[in-house]
């Protein structure tokens, strides 16, 4: 029988990795061990199948020209292949039902699987609110993002329960995003462990970046400054990248940190370790000591606070959101690294960061071009 496969994330557990890795080799000219399909797969960068989510539950985010299950299933069978793979952190517990019906609808004569990869939840939790921080989505502390959505989004038996009554229990691939799956290459795991083929395929070249203090502190100082002269709910992701990019090599600037205490660290596995033995006793790879004991961050800088701007870095961050306000900074790239236009007293001119070697000198702050 014909498989199809249905990784729904979590975030956080090298779900974008996945994504791309899969997207870059479905894409390819050569031979498709495993069919990663076009339809379905959403806008932005094309890497993950939202389509198909949005269509169930977000009509007013469904692109009918980027494909819905109808499409998709046309495509599939046109292609022949015995393995095929959708990914997607869109879909969530409500939608198990949903989804269920839709494989039984167009794909009845095909072995379904759902994917669910989980980590730590105290792991989960830091990597959540750092993800929310870089995005500007959150302006408390961790332990206030813990308290307001830490049992909700650490839930896993809940999530795990919904997919496994809706589509079958035996269908449920439930695998721990721990050392092994970080050590070896996420897609090295899935292929190994979830969709049991003994091939191999390079994880995607492209990895995110990492944000350092300096430039949290810029993203969290431009994005409430542009909520509230603008009335948006939040700052343009390419305006996020540009203040990351700018201070990426600020002198000084820390990006070995964790923002978790050891106390909340414990807490969080206190609250989380029932339920982490029960998937020991379900599913492989949890009756491990990274889900039931509770080992330290690995990291010496504890952070208690973001810190602040200087009077400079906030005139820079000023320009970018009265830029992003009237939506006319334009991201280019030129030998590798960016130009910002913006405007200074209502007259174009170019802050050129090819004047800016990250590798041979660091940017400065209020430096402005000739």
């Amino acid at each position: 029988m014909k498989r199809i496969f249905l990784h729904i994330g979590q975030p956080k557990c090298g779900t974008t990795a996945i994504q791309r890795a899969f997207a870059e080799h479905s894409d390819s000219a050569e031979n498709r061990i495993v069919y990663y399909p076009r339809k379905g797969r959403y806008v932005r960068k094309l890497v993950a199948h939202h389509n198909l989510a949005y269509e169930l539950y977000a009509p007013k985010s469904f692109l009918p020209a980027r494909g819905s299950w109808a499409d998709l299933e046309e495509e599939v069978r046109s292609t022949g292949a015995d393995n095929i793979l959708l990914s997607s952190e869109a879909f969530r517990r409500f939608l198990a039902n949903t989804v269920a019906a839709k494989f039984r609808k167009h794909f009845a004569d095909y072995d379904c699987k759902v994917i669910l990869y989980l980590r730590p939840q105290w792991d989960y939790i830091e990597s959540g609110y750092n993800q929310l921080l870089r995005f500007g989505r959150h302006s408390g502390t961790i332990d206030e993002f813990y308290q307001e959505q830490g049992a909700k989004i650490t839930e896993y038996k809940g999530i795990v329960t919904a997919w496994g009554k809706a589509i079958g229990h035996e269908n449920i691939i439930c695998l721990p995003f721990d050392k092994e799956a970080k050590t070896n290459g996420i897609v090295s795991h899935m292929l190994k462990y979830a969709l049991k083929l003994d091939v191999e395929m390079p994880d995607s070249d492209i990895v995110n970046k990492r944000f350092g203090l300096k430039a949290l502190s810029a993203i969290r100082y431009c994005s409430g400054k542009y909520i509230r002269e603008t009335g948006e709910m939040a700052l343009p992701v390419r305006y996020i990248v540009m203040i990351s990019d700018l201070f990426r090599h600020y002198p000084g600037e820390v990006n070995d940190f964790t923002f978790m205490k050891p106390e909340l660290r414990r807490k969080i596995y206190q609250d989380s370790l029932e339920t982490n033995h029960w998937l020991a006793v379900r599913y492989r790879g949890f009756a491990t000591s990274e889900f039931l004991s509770c080992s330290p961050s690995g990291k010496d800088n504890t952070v208690a606070e973001l810190p602040a701007l200087t009077k400079e870095e906030r005139e820079i961050c000023d320009s970018l959101v009265r830029a992003a306000a009237r939506g006319r900074l334009v991201l280019r790239y030129s030998n590798g690294q960016r130009i910002a236009q913006k405007w200074w007293e209502g007259r174009p001119s170019i802050l050129n960061l090819r004047s800016w070697k990250p590798d041979r000198r660091a940017f400065r702050p209020g430096e402005r071009p000739g």
